[in-house]
């Protein structure tokens, strides 16, 4: 018996008459062993094509894995995002609140420092007075006497 490929990937068999002994190679065969070798031809391919659903399943299941896990990485992604966008924007407002603080001590900066200069001011206007004042007083106590001219 012989075996033969087709193109259309059937297998078919060599069948001969019992008398055509012009096909070296062919055995004769019964209709009865044509069918089965047929038969288990046609199974062949049945069998081929399950391996190859078998192995189109097996693909299939190992896209969808690396999708779900595809999906729960940028899921812990989006979440890690959020926790930090809340970081930010609460670093954000410490910051906001520190600014304000920094301004009100400006604030109180300035105050003192125009509060110093106006001390500083009515001090030297009351030393002026004292001086003033002590210099009329030692005036007042010396009514008759001559002054004596200052010598540097």
């Amino acid at each position: 018996m012989r075996v033969m490929d087709t193109s259309a990937g059937q297998f078919d068999v060599c069948h001969l008459a019992r008398t055509d002994p012009r096909r070296p190679g062919c055995e004769v065969i019964g209709d009865e062993a044509g069918l089965m070798v047929n038969y288990a031809s046609a199974n062949l391919a049945d069998v081929f094509g399950v391996a190859a659903a078998e192995e189109l399943t097996a693909s299939i299941h190992e896209i969808s894995w690396q999708v779900a896990r595809s999906a729960q990485i940028t899921g812990k992604a989006v979440a890690d995002a959020h926790r930090t966008h809340a970081i930010v924007r609460a670093r954000a407002e410490g910051a906001r609140k520190i600014g304000k603080v920094a301004h009100l001590v400006t604030s109180i900066a300035t105050q003192i420092n125009l509060l110093t200069l106006n001390a500083t001011i009515e001090g030297a206007r009351a030393g002026t007075a004292a001086r003033e004042d002590m210099q009329a007083s030692i005036h007042r106590q010396m009514p008759g006497r001559r002054r004596a001219p200052t010598r540097c």
